[in-house]
């Protein structure tokens, strides 16, 4: 059995087939409405989903989310939410 490198599984991972870009939490608030700080609290609040992705760089922390888990989740959730 042969073991591959870490940078080899990497790139056999990169180029097995194009992926779907991902949305920050800050884009999705801003194409529903709302603040960053506000979609970050109605996930937590309202069972949102877990984001794909989550880069720590230095003390600035970005999320990641698939596009289209997220508006089908703010569909659901925007009839709930009542001070928006």
């Amino acid at each position: 059995m042969k073991h591959a490198s870490i940078g080899e599984m990497t790139l056999a991972r990169n180029a097995s087939a194009p992926r779907k870009p991902l949305r920050s939490a800050n884009e999705l608030a801003k194409e529903f409405g709302i603040t960053g700080k506000r979609l970050g609290s109605l996930l937590r609040v309202h069972n949102g989903p877990k984001p794909i992705l989550a880069n720590r760089q230095g003390t600035v922390k970005a999320h990641w989310y698939d596009p289209d888990q997220m508006r089908a989740w703010w569909r659901v959730t925007k009839p709930l939410i009542k001070d928006l």
